[in-house]
């Protein structure tokens, strides 16, 4: 993970709504996220120029601003999960309606057409989704990033971030069932592109939507 991807991803886990720089507790937990992140990386191959390869334990130490010392381990308990993730095949003729997180896209796509500059102006990028659901792959392009946003199913499209999970996956992940945190320890998840971007993912669906979900 690079020093600039790094960060972005820092700062969407720890700024808070409303304030524009981070304080000595955010810069703490700072240290901590980013040593979690980059051994997260490092287990599931997302570590690029750094990676080490076969990475299967990692130690992290870090000591706290009040004196406690940390030192929790990793070890990848989910290899083929991690591996298959990458494993997909899209396919022309796969039709949308067979995944159950349709209902996501449908969803995002309600709200675009009520709010979609606001999201626009908020988000500003664009995600491709590739969702895996058995031997097939839809494919959604989510576009936050010109006029008022839009959604579409395309297996040819691309994005300023790709995110590939399972759907079964991507749907509890999306309605708060499955959080970031473990779809990425679990290696449920791959991200390439821009990571502050996919930082915002969960942005895309109201908390009152979710619910209904």
């Amino acid at each position: 993970m690079s020093v600039n991807r790094r960060r972005a991803f820092l700062e969407g886990m720890t700024k808070k709504p409303g304030r524009e720089k981070l304080d000595c507790s955010d810069l703490a937990l700072e240290a901590g996220l980013s040593q979690c992140a980059e051994l997260s990386g490092q287990m599931i191959g997302l570590a690029e120029n750094q990676q080490t390869n076969g990475a299967k334990l990692a130690l992290q130490h870090n000591v706290g601003l009040d004196g406690p010392v940390v030192v929790p381990p990793y070890k990848l308990e989910f290899p083929q999960q991690s591996a298959r993730s990458v494993q997909t095949v899209t396919t022309s003729s796969v039709s949308p309606n067979n995944f159950k997180s349709k209902v996501i896209f449908d969803e995002i796509e309600a709200e675009l057409k009520k709010n979609g500059a606001e999201y626009v102006k908020k988000i500003n990028g664009i995600f491709c989704f590739r969702l895996k659901l058995g031997k097939d792959e839809g494919v959604w392009i989510v576009d936050v990033k010109n006029g008022n946003g839009s959604v579409k199913f395309d297996p040819a499209g691309t994005g300023d971030v790709t995110v590939s999970m399972y759907d079964e996956d991507f749907l509890q992940l999306m309605i708060g069932d499955l959080t970031p945190q473990q779809a990425l320890f679990q290696g449920k998840i791959k991200i390439i592109g821009n990571l502050a971007l996919a930082m915002k993912l969960q942005q895309l669906v109201p908390d009152e939507v979710k619910s209904k979900l």
